[in-house]
């Protein structure tokens, strides 16, 4: 069975047709597959595996970073800064995990790195579960459909931009969080670009 697909760029079709709230719901879909995957993958599939869902939560989250939350503070009539930060927290306390688990590797730590995972699938299935039910139906019923149609547009483009490694110390809110991030996915991009060089993983 093939590994599951890293982060899948829209193409120049679908950046017409889906918002920005639906491709957050079909990119937790495909969230959901890796680690469906991983709870049943082999010991020698793990390692590129364990990187794909790195860099799939890493994008993730910084698209929800740009863009979710500050659109979660304007919400009306809640206390939506105290709520766009309790979800900002929980991405945190994941990338934190992230980072534990991107310091190890499968083949001599894997009773590590399994336990962090575990733990990560489970937070995660939690946040992306309470987006849904919750905080989505908030969104869509406050701000208009054709603001998430415009920033679906860009989704392409921020996915370019987005680190692909975690940097849990690096700022939660835009601007500081815009440029922290495109900071780190470049500095990601050069690392991936000299270890393949190397041959190194």
């Amino acid at each position: 069975m093939p590994l599951p697909m890293e982060s899948r760029s829209m193409t120049r079709q679908e950046e017409f047709r889906e918002d920005f709230l639906s491709f957050l719901i079909k990119d937790h879909r495909e969230i959901e597959s890796m680690f469906s995957w991983w709870e049943r993958a082999p010991l020698d599939q793990r390692d590129d595996l364990k990187r794909n869902i790195i860099k799939k939560l890493v994008q993730h989250s910084f698209l929800e970073r740009e863009v979710l939350y500050p659109s979660t503070r304007k919400l009306p009539r809640i206390d939506s800064h105290k709520i766009a930060k309790e979800f900002l927290d929980e991405h945190h306390d994941v990338e934190l995990k992230l980072d534990i688990i991107n310091s190890h590797c499968c083949s001599t730590d894997m009773q590590l790195i399994n336990e962090h995972m575990m733990s990560v699938i489970s937070e995660t299935r939690a946040h992306m579960r309470h987006e849904e039910e919750f905080l989505f139906p908030l969104l869509r019923s406050a701000i208009a459909s054709d603001f998430w149609i415009e920033e679906g547009r860009d989704i392409n483009m921020l996915l370019k931009l987005a680190p692909t490694r975690p940097h849990p110390l690096t700022p939660s809110r835009p601007p500081l969080s815009t440029v922290a991030g495109i900071a780190a996915g470049m500095v990601d991009k050069m690392v991936v670009g000299v270890k393949e060089r190397l041959h190194v993983v």
